[in-house]
């Protein structure tokens, strides 16, 4: 069942993210953006924001802080398994914050 999304404006386009419901009620977010490609990990990044202001099943106000978006396991080791963001997910903007592209 879907949750709805989130809508925002980046670089002047407004965009759409697909929330999941974590397990304590906060949303998560798997998405990928252009700095995939370079800077950021290659197969998406995860956010955690909190619910809607006015509750998960009602429209309302979310907070997206991308400076806490942050690479999943499999960034770090090949023994994780990789989730692949929903295509909706999969943005055609560039939002430059949140944990970079991890380097051993």
């Amino acid at each position: 069942m879907s949750l709805g999304f989130v809508t925002f404006t980046v670089e002047g386009r407004t965009v759409h993210l697909e929330p999941i419901q974590q397990t304590d009620g906060t949303l998560g977010f798997l998405f990928r953006d252009q700095t995939s490609r370079s800077t950021t990990y290659g197969a998406g990044i995860e956010l955690i924001a909190p619910a809607p202001s006015n509750g998960i099943h009602a429209s309302g106000t979310v907070t997206l802080d991308f400076n806490n978006a942050h690479n999943p396991p499999c960034a770090y080791t090949g023994y994780a398994t990789c989730p692949i963001p929903p295509k909706d997910n999969q943005l055609n903007v560039s939002i430059p914050a949140g944990e970079k592209r991890y380097h051993p």
